[in-house]
């Protein structure tokens, strides 16, 4: 009987190889039960109780998440997602760090959904890209919002006049970076999770926008489905939604 699962993680690891994941982290596995097949498995960022939930609706019996469900060492297992896990024999492998910083990862997935000509990466997180003739911010506010699927869109230094050459992005939180991104002559700046201070001395010829952490990383996960699609497994794709409401 073929082992699906080590074939799988095989796969993932193999595109984004473990030891790139950042000191802090904990990309790998979170829950392994030993079960060496699995029929259908559940695309998620992050494992919340919903989406446990709905896995085993689904009878998933693999979970692959984006954020790591553990981060700090457990002294007792008292958390009500990792025991539904395991109460439904489902078990859990991460991918973050290492595949935002592989090759063809989460900003340059998300960069290749744009026609740009090309990108490079200016850190570890950041990729910069260019048009091959500028195009209008008020087009491209339309564009992020289609590859995004959001209805609105928070804008830093918006110019509706604005025309943009080169534009970087960084899934998840990129706020730590506006220095690079201003180092590098950049006109737009795709990413999420911007603090206040952050923004404070941006220059005015620089735009940000903020999709939101959970929109920014969600679309990644075509990305994961497109590495596992000749396995014979059915994968599915949480429907998650922020918790956050714009009212």
């Amino acid at each position: 009987m073929p082992q699906t699962v080590k074939k799988i993680i095989d796969k993932i690891e193999k595109f984004a190889p473990l030891e790139l994941q950042e000191e802090w982290d904990n990309s790998g596995w979170q829950i392994y039960l030993g079960n060496k097949d699995c029929e259908k498995i559940l695309l998620t960022t992050s494992v919340t109780q919903d989406v446990i939930d709905y896995a085993s609706e689904k009878n998933c019996d693999l979970i692959i998440s984006h954020h790591p469900l553990i981060f700090s060492p457990l002294k007792k297992i008292k958390d009500k997602k990792i025991i539904s896990a395991i109460k439904n024999n489902i078990q859990i492998y991460s991918a973050h760090t290492n595949f935002d910083k592989t090759q063809d990862g989460t900003s340059e997935f998300i960069a290749s959904l744009y026609n740009v000509c090309g990108f490079h990466k200016i850190n570890d997180f950041v990729v910069v890209s260019s048009f091959e003739k500028p195009v209008s911010i008020s087009e491209l506010v339309l564009k992020t919002k289609l590859i995004f699927d959001i209805k609105n869109l928070k804008c830093v230094n918006f110019d509706e006049n604005k025309k943009v050459q080169n534009i970087a992005f960084c899934t998840g939180s990129g706020g730590d970076f506006i220095k690079d991104i201003i180092k590098n002559d950049i006109d737009l700046y795709v990413t999420s999770d911007l603090k206040y201070h952050q923004i404070q001395d941006l220059p005015e010829n620089v735009c940000i926008f903020d999709v939101g952490h959970l929109e920014s990383e969600k679309v990644c996960l075509k990305q994961i489905k497109k590495i596992l699609e000749k396995e014979k497994v059915e994968i599915l794709i949480a429907d998650e939604k922020s918790n956050v409401e714009i009212l």
